[in-house]
């Protein structure tokens, strides 16, 4: 799959049996539909604030997706609303560039008694060696 924002290559990780496109070039993370409400189950994350975050429009320059090439729409998200994604107007999945995952996944309230979850340290992980440099 190729990478809307920067037009590289993706890779495929998979992490808590969903499987997550990653641009190791910009850090970009693309989830198919349904994917990110799952990936928040997954970590006990409420996720009764994405649906309503995600009707809010923002002005932004489009992006395609790599799905079906249509341009995709930007979305408000997060506990402030503060992050910008990008959704397929047809379904397809979002798209979240580089570090936006790891706001909007600090900013969401977590239940009690939840072990500790660290998505933004995985990706890390995917995407730099120990050193910093890209892998």
């Amino acid at each position: 799959m190729i990478c809307p924002a920067c037009r590289d290559e993706m890779i495929v990780v998979e992490y808590k049996k969903i499987e997550l496109d990653i641009c190791v070039s910009c850090r970009g993370v693309w989830f198919d539909a349904d994917e990110l409400g799952l990936l928040l189950d997954s970590l006990d994350l409420a996720t009764d604030e994405i649906g309503r975050v995600l009707t809010e429009k923002v002005a932004e320059k489009a992006r395609k997706c790599p799905h079906c090439r249509s341009k995709m729409e930007k979305v408000a998200m997060g506990a402030d609303e503060g992050v910008v994604v990008d959704k397929c107007k047809k379904g397809h999945g979002l798209w979240f560039d580089g570090g936006e995952l790891d706001t909007v996944i600090a900013g969401l309230k977590r239940t009690p008694g939840e072990a500790e979850a660290d998505v933004g340290s995985f990706l890390g992980d995917v995407l730099f060696a120990d050193d910093g440099s890209k892998q």
